[in-house]
């Protein structure tokens, strides 16, 4: 039976295609493997305090859900540290169509001749020169190393120009640094991790808008955020991990982080919905100082700013459109009657927290029905317009649904508008009690706790302010 002509074309159209994707290959892996390393830093005053678990934890849930086999190892020894890279690179480093990602969190060190090490959890360190050398005999096709650190020997970092617009070939392989020029603000160190979770979840270090992030990508956006919202203080280095390897760029496509959603990014919503203005009357609120939030120029800023602290205090959070400006709902958690919230999983539950808990008195209250309940919402105003007075109080649960029912992101319009001085940003607190199980909750409004003692438990003022 012959073929048509047309169906000759078409046959023909097709065949030339397929070649075209064979040959070009690009976006594709047959192995994708990620070790994880978070490291708490030891308590004092070289390190600081920072919460390394719950950061590697979110990355992990990230590239798990773009297809990635990870591992995960939290405070290592040096020891440890050194044998699960050398583990890691022998099992998959020899696999040349493989995508490999090595990403650090937690402490480094460096001498005063910029010789910059990871710390394990013992306080000894990894030369970065090591690890480096470590990584030359790797024959995958790409391997991204992020360490989310401040490292200070440059000589091993020094950016390299980033060649060729979107879809076009670059260096396979990236390094992700935090670095730099300067010393940042204390308050602002958690900024890498906070806009490393956020290119994902918002798809914003999606730069091209063709719905996958790659490595490219990914040091642009960091290094574009992080130095904008610093204010230059701070400036990750992305460099080319060949410029050590000593090998030619290959011809296959930049490292692609996620599987993506080819045909543009999603999940963000543009519109939010209004709250009622005035708003619920609270438990009790507390207006920000505004020597405290001066540096913010845009409404977006102050967004940024109030994310970066939930984010950092554990929390959900929602949009909300109200007259001049957004409100910010966090989600319900359960607390103790002080406004200490319980330790998670209990603190995000409504019903009972586990035995092991409660106190022996609360124990014995909850044998017997009597043990009272305690809930919590956060709310933070930005705005303009001058409240008068408040609407009725609403329950627990019609509050506990603002996080669910809000937007998760804040439209441009609102983001570009300048932070005036005639703007306030205030936190309202619902602090609602159950006396007992028989009961439904109901919000407290004898300002039992002040709101600024609620913000303290909650670690949000420790988020905003570093105290």
């Amino acid at each position: 039976m012959s073929l048509s002509r047309a169906s000759r074309l078409l046959l023909l159209t097709l065949i030339f295609l397929a070649g075209r994707l064979q040959a070009q290959d690009l976006f594709y892996y047959e192995e994708s493997h990620a070790l994880l390393i978070g490291v708490e830093p030891r308590q004092d005053a070289r390190v600081g305090k920072e919460r390394i678990a719950a950061a590697t934890a979110t990355f992990d849930q990230t590239l798990r859900a773009g297809g990635w086999e990870t591992t995960v190892l939290l405070d290592p020894r040096r020891i440890q540290l050194e044998q699960s890279i050398d583990k890691f690179m022998t099992d998959h480093g020899t696999v040349e169509k493989s995508r490999l990602l090595l990403y650090f969190a937690g402490p480094t060190w460096s001498n005063k001749r910029g010789e910059s090490r990871l710390l394990g959890s013992d306080g000894e360190g990894l030369a970065i020169g090591a690890l480096l050398d470590r990584l030359k005999g790797v024959r995958a096709r790409h391997l991204l190393l992020i360490i989310n650190g401040r490292v200070a020997d440059r000589r091993l970092f020094a950016p390299a120009a980033i060649k060729g617009g979107p879809g076009k070939l670059t260096d396979p392989a990236w390094i992700s640094i935090v670095s730099g020029g300067g010393t940042p603000t204390r308050h602002f160190r958690s900024g890498f991790s906070f806009y490393l979770n956020r290119a994902f979840r918002r798809q914003e270090g999606d730069l091209d808008g063709d719905g996958a992030i790659t490595a490219r990508e990914l040091g642009q956006y960091l290094t574009q955020r992080i130095e904008t919202q610093s204010r230059g203080r701070w400036r990750p280095i992305v460099g080319s991990l060949d410029q050590q390897r000593g090998q030619a760029a290959s011809q296959s496509g930049d490292l692609e982080i996620t599987a993506g959603t080819r045909g543009g990014p999603g999940g963000a919503s543009k519109a939010i919905p209004d709250f009622s203005w005035p708003p619920p009357e609270p438990s009790d609120y507390y207006e920000l100082n505004r020597k405290r939030y001066d540096n913010l120029r845009t409404l977006g800023e102050s967004a940024e700013w109030l994310e970066r602290s939930m984010d950092g205090a554990g929390y959900r959070y929602s949009y909300y459109r109200v007259p001049g400006g957004f409100a910010l709902a966090g989600a319900l958690e359960q607390i103790r009657q002080d406004g200490t919230p319980f330790d998670e999983p209990d603190r995000w539950q409504r019903e009972l927290p586990a035995l092991k808990a409660l106190t022996l008195t609360e124990m014995l209250q909850a044998l017997v029905g009597a043990l009272p309940g305690h809930y919590r919402v956060i709310l933070f105003l930005v705005t303009d317009q001058a409240r008068i007075g408040w609407v009725p109080p609403v329950g627990r649960d019609a509050a506990e649904r603002w996080v669910s029912a809000g937007g998760n992101i804040l439209p441009p319009e609102i983001q570009q508008r300048p932070l005036r001085k005639d703007y306030s940003i205030s936190a309202l607190v619902y602090h609602f009690q159950r006396k007992s199980q028989r009961v439904a909750p109901t919000l407290v409004t004898n300002r039992e706790v002040p709101a600024l003692e609620h913000l303290s438990r909650s670690c949000l003022i420790k988020h905003l302010f570093d105290l």
